[in-house]
């Protein structure tokens, strides 16, 4: 459903909400790495890759990653 909503959002060009919703599942300790690879693949084609990255890169400071996030 996580994903979706990033998907959703981006379709909408609501980019915003896409990286909410992206920190969202890069939060969740039970997303499976896929699902994030998949998050960020879109984000990057709609030309948000950089908020992509600042997003983990947050997430992974912060100590709020998930398992699956080194």
């Amino acid at each position: 459903v996580k994903l979706r909503a990033v998907r959703l959002a981006i379709r909408k060009k609501d980019y915003n909400t896409a990286v909410e919703r992206f920190r969202e599942l890069a939060e969740d300790t039970n997303c499976p790495p896929v699902l994030i690879n998949r998050a960020a693949d879109g984000l990057s084609e709609a030309g948000q890759g950089a908020e992509a990255d600042r997003v983990l890169l947050d997430v992974v400071r912060s100590g709020e990653a998930g398992p699956m996030i080194p």
